[in-house]
């Protein structure tokens, strides 16, 4: 039977990130979980879940009794089954990224459109709490001028080859450019800005042809933007600068400080960084709210 007064979700994907869905599903405001589909019956995630109904073929899933599907496959999947959803007129939540082109983005915008059925993609990076401090304190410091995004994982192996389990993650700038680009467009709304790629520096795993480091250099409006991201070495850190006429931010991300030249201002605490931004992005969630605009313009920039 289809439950009442709530968003009826199937969780389709039960891997290593959704370690962190499950504090944040179970206590949403609008999100009622009937169901979690995974191919694999011992899936990363599967512990979280232990209480709701689980199965391994997401063709089971209907629209008769499934009100949104929270698609947490792996990047290189997502097209095709949220394609299938949609064309079965069932709503779909993807993580980030929608996919892996423009062309599949728009493809699944236009047939969400067609078949009146509505796509929408999260993006964790937008609910960071030193990226609210800052959005709160940034008038102060006068005009943004420069951005730089520093952020390390440790993906690849030795031999600077993608590890099997991270494989489906796209690459080093597919998964980690998406997030980069989601939270600059909270400081510099990119819909509304001229954006120019000045240049890139790109290393590649030889087997998959993914991307292990990326380097590039934008030209947003009149700041200038430099997004870093490294899987290369064995360490996980994230640093974010922003420089402003009259102040200089430096955020380390992963010690949770925030610095005003130089000067420790702001820090915060988290058990669960991850659980913390998905209770946000879960605790009310709509996919009436879904901005097509916005999701298109930065999968636009990521594939520039």
């Amino acid at each position: 039977m289809k439950k009442q007064g709530k968003i009826n979700t199937v969780l389709l994907g039960c891997g290593e990130i959704t370690k962190h869905y499950g504090y944040s599903l179970f206590n949403s405001d609008t999100i009622e979980l009937i169901g979690v589909c995974d191919k694999d019956e011992h899936a990363a995630g599967r512990h979280s879940f232990m209480d709701v109904p689980f199965f391994t073929d997401y063709s089971q899933i209907s629209p008769e009794n499934t009100d949104l599907v929270i698609l947490a496959t792996t990047a290189e999947s997502h097209f095709s089954i949220a394609e299938k959803l949609i064309r079965q007129r069932i709503p779909v939540l993807t993580e980030k990224p929608m996919t892996g082109s423009v062309s599949e983005t728009e493809t699944l915008f236009r047939l969400s459109s067609e078949y009146n059925s509505k796509v929408d993609c999260m993006f964790h990076w937008k609910y960071l709490p030193e990226i609210d401090y800052l959005k709160d304190n940034m008038g102060k410091y006068g005009k943004l001028k420069k951005i730089k995004l520093f952020i390390h994982d440790n993906y690849a192996c030795m031999n600077n080859s993608i590890r099997a389990d991270r494989r489906g993650m796209m690459g080093a700038w597919i998964d980690s450019g998406i997030n980069a680009l989601s939270l600059i467009d909270e400081i510099l709304p990119l819909n509304s800005g001229t954006v120019f790629k000045a240049e890139e520096s790109l290393e590649y795993d030889s087997f998959t042809g993914y991307t292990i480091y990326a380097d590039k250099k934008y030209r947003i409006s009149d700041v200038d933007v430099e997004i870093i991201v490294d899987w290369r070495e064995n360490t996980r850190i994230k640093t974010f600068e922003f420089e402003f006429e009259k102040n200089k931010v430096t955020i380390f991300h992963s010690q949770k400080e925030y610095y005003v030249d130089d000067k420790l201002e702001f820090t915060w605490e988290s058990d669960d960084a991850l659980a913390d931004q998905y209770t946000r992005i879960f605790k009310n969630y709509s996919i009436d709210n879904a901005d097509t605009a916005n999701i298109l313009t930065l999968h636009k920039i990521l594939f520039l």
